[in-house]
């Protein structure tokens, strides 16, 4: 299967798809892009995309260099950029630059640029660490922000909060057991 996508975007050479019907026990290799909506309890090592799709479920870790996720994953995943759509539910621990969340995450979060929690995802973790992290969703759990926390309009925040700079709007909730600044000083807050 050959696919093109537009200039300046990484060219996807071919595909492979584990299909609905299908299990997998193994670990799997791939050079280009994997999309899984089928079963796989196995390790997967993707060079470029794994896709894992509204039926696919993969029990096992991850190594890839893009991840989007529809489906469900349990087990560890280190990729470049994560997307997780709105069926997308990921348990265990995420070791990303980039993170997107639009379904829900349960375990530990290291992203070094970015997390981006959107209005319906919802994220419970023992550890969230981020240089900046949006929430327009929900965020439980102990939360690290190097640079900037944002809780958006409707957006929740619960739990112990590290920050060098709070923002919030009047209709977010922020509700934390404790406030600490990164620089032991005050907490920028502006709403």
């Amino acid at each position: 299967m050959k696919l093109l996508r537009k200039k300046n975007h990484t060219k996807v050479v071919s595909a492979t798809i584990i299909t609905s019907c299908m299990r997998i026990n193994g670990d799997l290799e791939g050079n280009d892009t994997i999309h899984i909506d089928g079963y796989v309890k196995g390790n997967l090592t993707v060079e470029n995309t794994l896709i894992i799709g509204k039926l696919g479920t993969i029990e096992g870790n991850v190594k890839a260099k893009n991840v989007i996720i529809n489906g469900e994953l349990k087990g560890t995943l280190i990729c470049d950029h994560l997307e997780i759509l709105s069926h997308g539910n990921v348990t265990n621990k995420i070791q990303a630059n980039t993170i997107k969340v639009e379904g829900k995450i349960e375990g530990w979060i290291d992203a070094f640029e970015s997390i981006d929690i959107l209005k319906n995802g919802i994220v419970n973790t023992n550890h969230t660490q981020s240089e900046v992290i949006i929430v327009r969703g929900v965020l439980n759990g102990r939360t690290i922000a190097t640079k900037l926390l944002e809780v958006k309009s409707y957006g929740v925040l619960r739990g112990e909060v590290l920050t060098k700079e709070l923002l919030s709007t009047p209709q977010s909730n922020i509700d934390t057991t404790k406030l600490i600044s990164l620089e032991n000083q005050e907490v920028t807050i502006i709403t």
